[in-house]
């Protein structure tokens, strides 16, 4: 009995191997990404070869690859050569499909630059192409806007501070890309730092610099700019070494030193940067941070050196050596928030203090800001010297304590802070907002942090109302105060000088007609206020709560169509409803209602834009075309968004790469006529979307074939936090592949962040349908797709979380309790993904999805056949790669579906798959929830358990 036993096991096992071998051999093709990123960044000119993108292995003569873009023009494509080709500036989706449908299709985001723009900049690979910015001779101009694409490596070489011997110094952006600068050495001149000076108005972000050196005899030194008059942040620096005689020097910045201008500049600012592990010598003033600080601002920085070692006339402090306030013409205060600092060593200094070393105040009334700053050192002094600066406000604490998260009381861990093994250590994947606002006569009122938010069931769309207790400049002068007999004389005043810097406050509420303006003062008389050669520049908020209600605003065909037109940088707009607004934009710039572009360094708050109309065609939305500022408690309601030609369109921002921020989109429309990225928040974000909700909205796409459509943005390149969709309506083409759309955003790409995003009550049709997103290469965590069966996902190739989860996406602790809904025949629904793509990973998520629709008992949780299994160490070693994998999450099969799909593993060998599934009864605690704690489901902080009720996200 037991040798027929054992030959029965010998046959089985031959003809299961037998089987697979003829697999392999009838389907040897392979094709996949050859880059770990979906994203291509080419300058102007520049060539790429097909393969560099796509990797075919052991190709099967008859696949051919279709190659579609969403914008012509900016990128081309000769398939005889098999060459993409940069032709000119812009962006572009470029979307690869085989003609095997087992494979792709690839999406992937395509940016020209020349360094024109932040936006579109000139991008640098290698160390020689970072030697020719500003060189003699070099088309690298040192006015260029400059981003990393590669780490860099300065070994064996002495760097020329960039912008050396540059009065004005770098006044662009140079964006690091979280790429790493490796062994910079800096050992002559008189300023020394990657940067000799980054001037007003400069920005530099996201570099982080291992190894670097600087010796010698400075006036300043810094890792990251000797002195600065602009914006650092987001920079990062660690295993350095700083020697300098008498000169101002820190870990980060040397000199950060406001700029003054004839009607004045913001602040300079280094903010959201880290020490670590670095040894400082100097004789002058040392800062774990900044050396010297003067009218600055240093905000959500830390420093953990290893060694500070000055002499008898050094003054350290652990974020700033030397704090003093700007005494000129303007007086400005100096200002640490929300910082902390540690180091191991200090010896021989004159002075050493946690914070700040020592401290001048510019006058009695203009005394230097400090907020909840921490240190732990040997010194009982938290600042040197003179100070203002209470107790409470920088507190000594010990390194045990640096490790507890309660001991930074309100820091913001959503957006800036993460805790590390040892301290709180700075999110770098997050954008940098400044958490300080100040008025053009460089008054700082410290923004108080907002209270969490983090709903676990559906909360009710909000009603129009009247702002809240707005979110003021801080100013002590009352500027000219508007009044309902003033209103039209004002607006003119603000069309003719838009760039004043002029304040204009309000003390009651009051509505104006703008169809019964007085003669010369129409809608085509004074709208746009604001131009990019003039932009505005004022202040306008009440003094308390009360608003201002423009109605019946008509803005027709002129460039920066909108109200505001382009806001520049110190423009802050505070307490403005504006009702009844008809806007058409123009062929060449975006359009809105209250601006069509808003610059970095500018602020809406506490306005609403309600049943309005806008039509554009190229960065279009309800409320602001183009948004590179901060966008707080805005309002869109009952508008209508049309758009003409390729758009990012959205309801509140068509293009963000700044804030928007408790904000809300009720009853809106949007109508594409043509292709591009279309969203209830944004049409295409870069920036950070927090605390939204979005309601009652459609996105009516259905005969678009190149859409990206999603609730909350068409697509995402940067984060989405905290968000939530409700009882909305999205529908792009079903019959077009190259159709997208999902409850949160069609396309999530490698930089992309989604958290806590929950979305309910929603129906999304289209091609590639997802619950959170169609298409995700970036991370999504602790996020909901439905509860109790209410909201529907119907189309071709629908996933309860994503349709595809490219290579490197990874899905965490998410949710899925829609209805799926197959269409045309499709076998391609699936309760997490439809595809895994190499190295995706869904992990600890649950659904409980219902199946329905044509052929919806051909369900499953995923249609990838190589999922990770028991024998997936056979696999990879048999076809020469791996799949993704789903993890420790669980399946409840409520319709009784075929859950294995085209899996070509038999139901009885594949463990994986019965690891995933419970019964409804188990689901809802009848064994105490005993499968998902098997699979290390976290009860503490992110799932909800209720007996009889399915699971829900805390």
């Amino acid at each position: 009995m037991k040798k027929f036993f054992m030959s029965c096991v010998v046959v089985v096992v031959a003809l299961f191997l037998g089987f697979t071998t003829y697999y392999f051999v009838a389907n040897k093709e392979h094709i996949s990404l050859a880059q770990e990123s979906s994203a291509i960044k080419l300058n102007v000119g520049d060539s790429l070869m097909f393969d560099d993108i796509i990797k075919h292995d052991l190709p099967n003569a008859g696949t051919v690859f279709g190659v579609d873009f969403s914008v012509e023009g900016v990128i081309s494509y000769d398939a005889s050569t098999k060459t993409f080709t940069a032709t000119k500036v812009g962006s572009a989706v470029v979307t690869i499909t085989p003609s095997n449908a087992k494979y792709g299709p690839f999406v992937l985001n395509a940016t020209v630059g020349d360094g024109s723009s932040a936006e579109y900049p000139y991008y640098i690979r290698t160390a020689q192409e970072l030697t020719y910015i500003g060189a003699s001779g070099s088309n690298l101009t040192i006015n260029m806007n400059y981003e990393l694409i590669a780490d860099i490596y300065l070994t064996n070489t002495t760097w020329t501070p960039l912008a050396s011997g540059v009065d004005a110094g770098y006044t662009a952006t140079f964006n690091g890309g979280n790429h790493i600068i490796y062994d910079m050495t800096v050992n002559s001149g008189n300023k020394a730092g990657f940067f000799a000076k980054v001037g007003a108005n400069g920005v530099v972000k996201g570099i982080k610099f291992v190894n670097a050196t600087l010796s010698g005899d400075f006036t300043y030194a810094g890792i990251v700019a000797a002195e600065n008059q602009g914006t650092v942040s987001l920079c990062y620096v660690t295993d350095s070494n700083i020697t300098n005689g008498n000169g101002a020097t820190g870990g980060i910045v040397g000199y950060s030193v406001f700029s003054q201008y004839d009607n004045g500049a913001l602040s300079a600012r280094v903010g959201m940067c880290g020490v670590e592990n670095t040894n400082i010598t100097a004789g002058g003033d040392i800062g774990g941070i900044v050396g010297c600080n003067n009218g600055s601002i240093v905000e959500n920085c830390y420093a953990a050196l290893n060694s500070v070692n000055g002499s008898t006339t050094a003054y350290f402090g652990g974020i700033v050596g030397n704090n003093k306030g700007y005494s000129s013409t303007y007086t400005k205060a100096s200002t640490i928030y929300k910082s902390h600092a540690s180091a191991k060593l200090v010896a021989d200094t004159k002075a050493a203090a946690g914070i700040v070393g020592r401290n001048t105040d510019a006058s009695s009334s203009a005394k230097n800001v400090f907020v909840q700053n921490v240190f732990a050192m040997e010194t009982n002094n938290f600042v040197g010297t003179t100070t203002s600066a209470l107790s409470s406000e920088i507190v000594k604490v010990t390194v045990e304590d640096l490790k507890n998260p309660t001991t930074y009381q309100t820091w913001d861990f959503n957006s800036v802070w993460k805790m590390g093994e040892n301290y709180a250590d700075i999110n770098f994947k997050m954008p940098y907002t400044t958490k300080i606002s100040e008025s053009i006569i460089f008054t700082e009122t410290i923004y108080p942090d907002p209270k969490p938010s983090n709903p676990s069931q559906p909360s009710q769309p909000s009603t129009p109302s009247t702002p809240s207790t707005p979110i003021t400049p801080g100013s002590t002068v009352v500027g000219e105060t508007l009044t309902a007999s003033n209103i039209f004389l004002a607006l003119k005043e603000m069309h003719d000088n838009p760039n004043s810097g002029k304040i204009y406050t309000f003390t009651t509420s009051f509505t104006v007609n703008l169809a019964t303006a007085p003669s010369g003062y129409t809608c085509a008389d004074l709208f746009p206020l604001g131009t990019k050669e003039k932009p505005f520049t004022c202040q306008i908020y009440p003094s308390a709560s009360q608003t201002i209600t423009f109605t019946n605003l008509s803005v027709n065909g002129k460039d920066y169509a909108s109200f505001f037109g382009y806001m520049g940088r110190g423009a802050t707009v505070n307490g403005i409803n504006i009702t009844g607004a008809n806007i058409v934009g123009s062929t060449s710039t975006n359009a809105a209602v209250f601006a069509a572009n808003v610059e970095n360094g500018a602020t809406l708050a506490n306005c609403s834009a309600v049943t309005a109309t806008v039509s554009g065609y190229n960065n279009v939305a309800i409320v602001v075309g183009n948004n590179s500022g901060t966008l707080i408690s805005i309002e869109a309601n009952s508008g209508i968004l049309n758009t003409n030609g390729n758009v990012n369109a959205g309801v509140l921002v068509g293009l963000n790469s700044g804030s928007i921020t408790s904000c809300t989109a009720i009853n809106n429309t949007v109508n594409p006529s043509g292709q591009g990225s279309f969203g209830g928040v944004t049409g295409y974000n870069q920036g950070a979307v927090s605390a939204c909700t979005v309601s009652s909205l459609f996105i009516n796409g259905s005969n678009v074939a190149n859409i990206y459509a999603g609730a909350v943005a068409g697509q995402n390149n940067g984060t989405i936090y905290n968000t939530i969709v409700q009882d909305c309506n999205v529908e792009v083409s079903t019959s077009h592949a190259i159709a997208k759309a999902a409850g949160v955003t069609a396309y999530n790409s490698t930089t992309g962040v989604i958290s806590k995003a929950s979305v309910y009550s929603t129906e999304v049709t289209g091609y590639y349908v997802g619950g959170l997103t169609a298409i995700n290469s970036g991370s999504i965590t602790k996020s909901t797709a439905g509860i109790n069966h209410q909201g529907k996902l119907s189309g071709i190739y629908v996933g309860g979380l994503t349709s595809i989860n490219q290579t490197g996406g990874k899905i965490d602790n998410c949710l899925v309790g829609t209805q799926l809904v197959t269409m045309q025949g499709s076998q391609k629904t699936c309760g997490f993904a439809y595809k895994l793509e190499t190295n995706s990973n869904i992990n600890n998520c649950f659904t409980y999805a219902i199946f329905s629709g044509n052929h919806g008992d051909k369900a499953c949780d995923t249609d990838t056949p190589f999922r990770h299994f028991w024998a997936n160490g056979i696999w990879q070693n048999t076809i020469g790669y791996e799949m993704g994998n789903i993890t420790n999450s669980i399946m409840c099969n409520i319709s009784k579906v075929d859950i294995y799909g085209n899996g070509i593993i038999p139901p009885g060998l594949d463990g994986s798959i019965k690891d995933i599934q419970v019964t409804e009864a188990e689901a809802k605690g009848s064994d105490n929830w005993a499968k998902f704690y098997t699979n290390g489901f976290n009860f503490d902080s992110v799932w909800n358990r209720v007996n009889g009720q399915f699971l829900t996200l805390k």
